[in-house]
């Protein structure tokens, strides 16, 4: 071709001119013969091309960018005035690397609206509840100096920001309030009393701080269930939310409680007491839970068996989709692509092989096993009907149907294997040397071949799929029974983005289960440790771990899944609510444990928790506002997760140790 027409390559355009200049020859001796290649570009030239191609009509196409772009701002900007600039024709561009781009941008903009909603919400909340601007931008002050400190450790322990990451803040927020608000409500219950501010603020350390300190005992060890978690932004999510307790703890105790002082030191007139609606509203329920507590135990017990039952039905999923809003042009072009390019299947998933693959065993193994994957089910299938597999054994047959002469040169039986492993070697090097493309599946060091890919093409991850977990599994499943019994003389290993979302997704629940189990158990034992009572800790855990099974099958009842966001619920639910259950058991203990002194507390601790339960949820209601899905469940499920904490620690906890007074 180089000789006669002066072409370095050939496309479909000179098949094209060739095909007309044998029309032109005037001669029935003439007799076109169609390549065998020819066959397979018509069949790789169909893969993009829509399944309603018919007679040479389309009216659209993919085209398929394999990149490693180190600054993809750039190409995302590109790709995107590419798009806008179109006349005539629409382009649309999607993929991984574009999804993930618009994950991290619109989480940007979750922690502008987040952040800035959450902050407006808690000082109306707190305003509400002070009446006084001091203690609102003292409890704001706090807040700051320990989301600075976390955030400074952040950027010093190079820690990055991610989906996770925008959850922290409504934590801080809602915790670091709490705190402010249990040490404020007890300092102007004892400046009420006639206590000068020196001695109203110490009895506040000493009475609210002991709570306190317990509490944020309890709620590290909640956070530090995380790190058992396989996945790692959990591990990081558990460990900067610790922190960041640890943190506001510090802060309250020695700089608010300064600050506090210093502002009041110099007070002569009596602190007038205020109204507040939280200890009116309290009064009545307190009455009844005192007199008739066994009533709330009997309908806390069957409201946890339905639930229980509602959570064995909670779905697991695992998606980068799941990120951004269905109306998303990525997403919504994804889909497009499933739906339209059923031959295209770029979801790959991957057989790793290493050792030495440079063997006949290796090669005959890898014919064996895709034999076996012509009936797996999600594999895609090329417009031929053969599987869309490729290794290593695919380009040797390829180069043999475009020369012959290999055959004898390198060895080959009539199946194209080489006869001896000197053979699989030089073949192997002669590919390697020619064929960039075979560098995809075969990988050489020190001039030994170590490694060889099996590159498998499927559908499992199809946008859509309301059994995707199952369909996962299934996958799974049959890779594992085609690779059984399978000899390549190296070792194999199943992995890819569809395998990976499998491991992760089966691995949450388990890890989750564990990580509770282990919270509710550490948690309990920290609480019997301090108060040296056994059944105390058991009593005062007891409520939130019942609370976490309420969330759990309300997350089922809501048609939400267990997710990279919300798996960690049962966790949090421990770790944030158990802070309730400690300050009404720790004033309980202290109290001569009578009714009367569990109405007081009810109404005068009880009050504090509801504000510190209503800031805290105010700041997690901020996230359903986000523009991430999975966020906006998020910030949902904590609402209800706060309110379930709540419920327990002020309804259910005091009914049980009622009853176990009596």
């Amino acid at each position: 071709i180089k000789e006669r027409y002066g072409m370095e390559s050939i496309s479909l355009k000179d098949f094209d001119i060739l095909w007309r200049s044998i029309n032109e020859i005037s001669s029935d001796y003439v007799i076109f013969l169609k390549p065998s290649f020819m066959e397979d570009m018509r069949i790789s030239s169909l893969m993009f091309l829509p399944k309603y191609y018919d007679n040479g009509k389309s009216n659209s196409t993919i085209l398929i960018i394999q990149s490693n772009i180190p600054n993809f701002d750039e190409f995302y900007n590109d790709l995107k005035k590419l798009s806008e600039g179109a006349e005539k024709i629409t382009i649309r561009a999607t993929g991984d690397q574009i999804i993930s781009y618009e994950i991290n941008d619109m989480t940007k903009k979750s922690n502008r609206i987040i952040g800035i909603g959450a902050i407006i919400a808690i000082i109306f909340l707190l305003f509400i509840d002070f009446r006084r601007i001091s203690y609102v931008f003292l409890s704001l002050l706090t807040l700051g100096i320990s989301t600075i400190w976390l955030f400074g450790t952040m950027a010093v322990l190079n820690i990055k920001f991610n989906a996770l990451s925008v959850a922290i803040l409504p934590i801080m927020l809602g915790l670091g309030v709490d705190y402010s608000i249990h040490l404020f409500h007890r300092y102007i219950s004892g400046i009420e009393k006639g206590n000068d501010p020196k001695t109203a603020i110490k009895d506040a350390i000493l009475y609210t701080g002991t709570a306190l300190f317990l509490a944020t005992i309890t709620t590290c060890v909640g956070f530090s269930s995380f790190f058992i978690t396989t996945i790692p932004p959990l591990r990081t999510f558990g460990f900067l939310c610790a922190l960041g307790i640890i943190y506001t703890f510090i802060i309250t105790i020695t700089f608010l409680s300064s600050i506090r002082y210093l502002i009041d030191r110099k007070r002569i007139k009596k602190f007038h007491k205020k109204y507040i609606t939280s200890e009116k509203l309290l009064k009545k329920p307190a009455e009844i839970i005192c007199k008739k507590p066994k009533i709330f135990i009997i309908f806390f017990t069957l409201f946890t068996i339905f639930m229980a039952f509602s959570a064995i039905n909670v779905k697991t999923s695992f998606s980068l989709e799941e990120f951004l809003p269905e109306e998303n042009i990525s997403i919504k072009t994804l889909e497009d692509i499933n739906d339209y390019f059923p031959f295209s299947g770029q979801n790959e998933d991957y057989i790793l092989i290493e050792g030495d693959v440079a063997t006949v065993k290796t090669l005959k193994g890898i014919k064996e096993i895709k034999e076996k994957m012509r009936d797996d089910y999600f594999i895609i299938k090329t417009p031929d009907g053969d599987i869309k597999v490729i290794s290593i054994l695919d380009f040797i047959q390829d180069a043999i149907k475009n020369n012959k002469t290999i055959l004898n040169k390198f060895n080959l039986d009539s199946d194209g294997f080489p006869k001896s492993d000197e053979d699989v070697k030089r073949i192997y090097d002669y590919l390697y040397e020619n064929n960039y493309e075979v560098r995809k599946v075969l990988h050489k060091k020190d001039g030994k071949y170590d490694a060889t890919l099996i590159r498998i093409y499927n559908n499992v991850t199809s946008i859509g799929s309301k059994e995707l977990s199952k369909d996962m599994e299934k996958f799974y499943n049959q890779l594992r029974e085609d690779l059984k019994d399978i000899d390549y003389g190296a070792n194999s290993v199943i992995t890819g983005p569809s395998i990976l979302t499998y491991t992760i997704t089966s691995s949450l629940i388990k890890n989750q289960v564990v990580s509770t189990i282990l919270c509710i158990i550490l948690s309990g034992f920290v609480v019997m440790i301090f108060y040296r009572k056994i059944y105390l800790g058991f009593l005062t855990i007891l409520p939130v771990a019942l609370a976490s099974i309420w969330i759990v099958g309300s997350i089922s009842l809501l048609g939400y899944s267990l997710n990279v966001m919300t798996i960690m619920i049962t966790s949090l639910t421990i770790g944030l609510g158990i802070t309730y259950s400690i300050h009404l058991s720790d004033k309980f203990i202290k109290s001569n444990r009578s009714e009367k002194a569990m109405k007081e507390i009810l109404i005068s601790t009880g009050s504090a928790i509801f504000g510190a339960a209503l800031t805290t949820i105010a700041g997690f209601s901020m996230l359903i506002f986000s523009p991430m899905p999975p966020e906006r469940q998020f910030g949902v499920i904590m609402c209800l997760t706060i309110l379930y904490s709540f419920i327990a620690s002020i309804m259910l906890l005091p009914s049980i140790l009622m009853v176990k007074k009596k």
